[in-house]
């Protein structure tokens, strides 16, 4: 069951060029890092004028669920799997 969060976090992401969309590679939430292993999905919203990327990714073996805000340029964690949760 994904747990809802919509917190903050640290990202270190990488612009690669001539791609539409930033790739993550580690995040840090509560000070805990979490290394991205796997991009699962990446979707685009509009709220207004402002630009989301929604990402799902399994990230230090959990599956989360990130925004991108372009407006704020801050990533936020809208929701976490952990790896222990059943189904």
């Amino acid at each position: 069951m994904l747990h809802p969060v919509d917190d903050p976090v640290e990202m270190e992401v990488l612009f690669p060029a001539r791609a539409p969309y930033p790739k993550p590679l580690r995040l840090r939430w509560q000070g805990r890092p979490f290394p991205v292993e796997s991009i699962h999905l990446i979707h685009e919203r509009w709220e207004g004028s402002t630009r989301l990327l929604l990402y799902s990714v399994t990230a230090g073996g959990s599956l989360l669920r990130l925004r991108y805000d372009g407006t704020k340029v801050r990533w936020f964690l809208d929701g976490i799997q952990w790896e222990d949760d059943g189904p």
